[in-house]
């Protein structure tokens, strides 16, 4: 009879463990998945809606898009005019989650500017953080890999970086974003796919207090994109971003016991009602030591009010 019920509380664990985690894939094939909440709208842009569908192809399973004038970076009154930003809304961070994307950048003899395409996370048109692949002007027209954030309209580089490469080397590139759940620091991978494999970008990991507006979005949730910039450039032969898949690995936070994206006074009852009881499948064990005591209130009391 114990081994009966041992066995039935470990397989409730597990089933609450895979319901908890959320994987969203999208690759693309034909379109965006219908099944998931793509958006093109960014609040504070100009125009809300960014979609123009005469730059978008999806073939082969990638998303295409032809890039156009329009920018996030800055606040001047040329700027906030971005055009074809998908993106998918997202709760509240816990730490240990991913997202990673692959994109292909063809410059079609473009020179000359900052061309970037890659991964932006974003509350609005002022306050976001992207990861991108970029052709560097400042460098001999290299691409590189590099990120930069913007708070409140104020646009700074994030010191994060990887060497350059001539583009006839490979314009094609991983990219993934990830934060240790142990340190709590966030890990910029790059992969070329020239078989290297994997590599750490230069300045990485950073702690996500030196990002603002990132680190707002993993307390409170918002919206993670693709994001393409031309630079400005308006006419002649423009680049092409390809993207490939879009990938979100996110953890629920501990504390949000019922998953519904808000720590609120529903997780905050659990584990009142159980405090002080002990042993195996307690829903408000938040660190999983088999006792809901005082490290798991205050944690609870800590996390309040976060993904609300």
């Amino acid at each position: 009879m114990k081994m009966t019920k041992t066995l039935g509380c470990l397989f409730a664990l597990m089933c609450v463990c895979s319901a908890f985690s959320q994987e969203v894939i999208d690759d693309f094939q034909g379109g965006l998945k219908a099944a998931l909440p793509w958006s093109w709208q960014v609040p504070g842009n100009s125009p809300l809606n960014t979609l123009d569908e005469s730059r978008i192809q999806y073939a082969q399973g990638w998303l295409q898009v032809t890039l156009q004038s329009g920018t996030l970076q800055g606040n001047a009154s040329d700027r906030n005019n971005i055009r074809n930003l998908p993106s998918l809304p997202v709760r509240a961070f816990a730490p240990g989650w991913i997202v990673e994307t692959r994109v292909r950048l063809t410059l079609n003899g473009i020179t000359g500017a900052y061309i970037q395409a890659g991964l932006v996370f974003f509350t609005n048109a002022d306050n976001y953080f992207n990861f991108h692949l970029t052709m560097d002007p400042f460098d001999a027209n290299r691409l590189k890999v590099s990120a930069g954030h913007e708070l409140s309209g104020s646009y700074q580089w994030s010191g994060i970086t990887s060497t350059g490469w001539n583009p006839a080397l490979g314009n094609q590139v991983r990219l993934q974003i990830r934060q240790d759940p142990q340190t709590k620091l966030i890990h910029f991978y790059y992969d070329r796919e020239n078989g290297v494999f994997w590599q750490e970008a230069t300045g990485s990991p950073k702690n996500p207090a030196d990002y603002p507006a990132l680190q707002a979005i993993l307390d409170q949730g918002g919206s993670v994109g693709l994001y393409t910039d031309a630079a400005g450039r308006q006419a002649g032969n423009m680049p092409v971003a390809a993207f490939d898949y879009l990938e979100l690995y996110l953890p629920p936070r501990p504390t949000d016991l019922n998953n519904d994206g808000c720590v609120d006074d529903i997780d905050l009852i659990q584990v009142l009602l159980q405090f002080g009881a002990t042993g195996p499948c307690l829903i408000g064990d938040v660190n999983g030591n088999q006792s809901v005591d005082d490290d798991d209130l205050l944690q609870m009391l800590i996390d309040f009010g976060k993904g609300c």
